[in-house]
């Protein structure tokens, strides 16, 4: 972000600003001292400025400014445990967020979780969809987002079972069974077990 410091002083022109941070002065002053783009936390500090006019007058110092450069929150690409699931499994998303103020599970819009890891002891068809992890940054600095989806499988179960079959020998005879849950299925037969 960009540092802007300004002070206002009045007495005999020419004025000239030496500003200085925890005591020591910083080169090129003027009315403003800005410092743009390259801001980091080693800039955090009290700053002052002195001013002088006449040369046969006493300068003039100011209060401290105490300027505190937060770090920018950082989270990974994408916070880890967003693999797919299946019904009843566990859930457990860490954010790998640092620099925050606080942390915002959100779903559908609406916060659901507060904590640096969300988690839920057993997953449901309806935790499948798109969530948003907000970092809530520290004063001064701008909020970090993430949007990724996550999938809960459903395990197949069947709904109509293969019918009982009789049926006169050489003739052609078909079982079908439906089921739903988190396709593609895959189908397995046996006869007797085999």
């Amino acid at each position: 972000a960009t540092l802007n410091l300004t002070v206002v002083a009045s007495g005999t022109l020419p004025l000239t600003y030496v500003w200085k941070k925890n005591g020591t002065i910083i080169p090129g002053s003027t009315a403003t001292y800005t410092k743009t783009g390259v801001t980091q936390s080693s800039d955090t500090g009290k700053y002052s400025v002195e001013v002088s006019g006449s040369p046969l007058c006493p300068s003039d110092t100011s209060s401290n400014a105490v300027v505190v450069i937060n770090l920018k929150p950082s989270i990974s690409p994408l916070p880890a445990g967003t693999t797919p699931l299946c019904v009843g499994d566990a859930i457990s998303i860490a954010s790998n967020a640092t620099n925050v103020a606080s942390i915002e599970w959100k779903k559908a819009g609406s916060v659901i979780a507060t904590t640096a890891t969300y988690t839920k002891a057993a997953a449901t068809a309806s935790d499948s969809g798109v969530y948003t992890f907000v970092a809530k940054a520290l004063p001064g600095c701008t909020d970090s987002m993430n949007t990724f989806a996550l999938v809960v499988n459903v395990p197949p179960t069947i709904t109509v079972q293969p019918l009982d079959t009789t049926i006169c020998e050489g003739n052609a005879f078909t079982l079908g069974v439906t089921a739903t849950g988190t396709m593609p299925f895959t189908y397995v037969w046996k006869r007797n077990g085999t």
